[in-house]
């Protein structure tokens, strides 16, 4: 057994020892078997789950909606609620653990609630759900405790979220009267869903707050058979709030928000699209540490990254009702790339160092160098396709210096990484760059970064 393990068991036997009989008798008694919520068209159903942890086990976290008590959670639990649409701030009665969200109806979330808030996806949730177990009904006791906490403290944790640092990102839109003339136009109604693919890795210490993320749509979106926006258009999203991981087990997390689509006709679609997502929390490590080895012990421990990779789905939903004409052109497009025909300059390019991303802790090559074998000076290079696709922003290098015969490009190395995928069980990304030479001769360059992932 490890020395952390080993602490760990000491102080759950030396806390199941000394704390009364009536703790675990009043606790217990407020569980009950699995219970679940059915969809109703004008709300939001919300499941929030607590999974195990042994530090802070017997606190119990009190959850709100602005000045709605939605319920209570206790260690490795589990309840749910119906919360009316539309933009909400979500917190617990401990006030530092705040998030903005904006829930459409009819529509099911599962929130993972401890330190942090976050959304998972279905089948996540469900897991969780089934790891936890116990459904936790509020008492009469929890319900005065609520009235009194939303008396006492929404004012609190309002102030705590508002200091948060965001990027701004205007997510209301004003109604839209329909056109006088509809015919031949397609009517999108409010809520409707869209799924869209990200593009790219994401890391709450690698990504920052203000930065683009990019998806595209996974498939045609269709109403009554018509086409209002097609599959592979480019939809931007912005990171509203990255947050690094902490000292003292605290973890990572990402708030991403896609506020509109555009149609093949250029008509803007405004869309309710959150993505709230946190590292893996590690107190009980924190925890162990302290018990070890003190205070600095337990700050040494860090938690996780929040992350998602490139290639995995969400969905965002419309916001309003919108008329769009349907047509052949996409909405948000990469920028031009120069024509290059077959006669054109092609240089080979070498990575002398893989490419090695581990996204729980957030780290990364720092620098990616790219050899180009040329004898002139390559001028104005970009990178321009990752994977075999095209890039939405083409990355330009820190510098170009002469190295032995060729000329070494070197990037930043999260800006090519958070392109790069090791999919199909290769881990060669081939890369594609242009420019032009001192003469002015434009030309392409390839190269093949050897890029992996530590998944653990």
């Amino acid at each position: 057994m490890s020395l952390q393990r080993a602490a760990v068991a000491v102080v759950v036997l030396s806390f199941s020892l000394l704390a009364p009989a009536s703790v675990t008798q009043v606790l217990a008694s407020r569980r009950g078997p699995q219970e679940f919520g059915e969809v109703k068209p004008d709300k939001a159903l919300v499941y929030f789950i607590r999974t195990s942890r042994f530090n802070g086990s017997a606190r119990t976290q009190y959850l709100y909606a602005d000045q709605t008590f939605l319920g209570v959670i206790r260690n490795a639990s589990y309840s749910f609620a119906y919360v009316d649409p539309g933009e909400h701030l979500l917190w617990t009665n401990w006030t530092r653990v705040t998030k903005e969200v904006e829930l459409v109806a009819g529509q099911t979330y599962y929130v993972d609630v401890w330190l942090t808030i976050a959304i998972v996806d279905e089948a996540r949730g469900k897991a969780l759900i089934e790891e936890v177990g116990d459904f936790v009904t509020p008492t009469e006791g929890d319900l005065k405790n609520a009235a009194s906490q939303i008396e006492n403290r929404y004012e609190r944790a309002r102030k705590k979220e508002a200091r948060k640092e965001k990027a701004e990102v205007a997510t209301a839109a004003p109604a839209v009267a329909p056109p006088e003339d509809t015919e031949g136009m397609l009517q999108v109604p409010a809520n409707t869903p869209v799924t869209l693919e990200l593009l790219e890795n994401v890391c709450s210490s690698l990504t920052a707050t203000g930065d683009n993320v990019w998806f595209k749509a996974s498939e045609d979106a269709t109403v009554e058979g018509g086409l209002f926006l097609k599959k592979d258009t480019l939809v931007k999203g912005i990171v509203r709030e990255a947050v690094p991981a902490q000292g003292g087990g605290k973890e990572g997390a990402l708030d991403i928000v896609v506020p509109a689509i555009t149609a093949p006709d250029g008509s803007s679609l405004p869309t309710v699209g959150l993505i709230l997502s946190s590292g893996e929390e590690r107190g009980d490590a924190s925890f162990a540490s302290g018990a070890m080895f003190g205070l600095i012990g337990a700050l040494a421990v860090q938690g996780r990254e929040a992350f998602h990779f490139a290639g995995e789905k969400f969905k965002v939903f419309t916001r309003q009702v919108t008329w769009v004409r349907p047509g052949e052109r996409a909405g948000e497009t990469p920028p031009p790339a120069e024509a290059v025909t077959a006669a054109d300059l092609i240089l080979k390019g070498k990575v002398p160092d893989p490419v090695k991303f581990k996204p729980r802790k957030g780290k990364i090559s720092e620098t990616v160098e790219i050899d180009l074998d040329s004898g002139a000076e390559p001028r104005e290079l970009v990178v321009f396709a990752l994977g075999g696709s095209e890039i939405p922003e083409p990355i330009k290098p820190l510098e170009i210096s002469p190295h032995g015969k060729s000329w070494r490009c070197t990037f930043k190395g999260w800006d090519l990484a958070r392109y790069m995928r090791d999919e199909a069980g290769s881990t060669e990304v081939p890369v594609k760059m242009r420019g032009t030479l001192q003469d002015g001769k434009p030309f392409l360059a390839v190269a093949s970064v050897n890029f992996s992932v530590d998944r653990e």
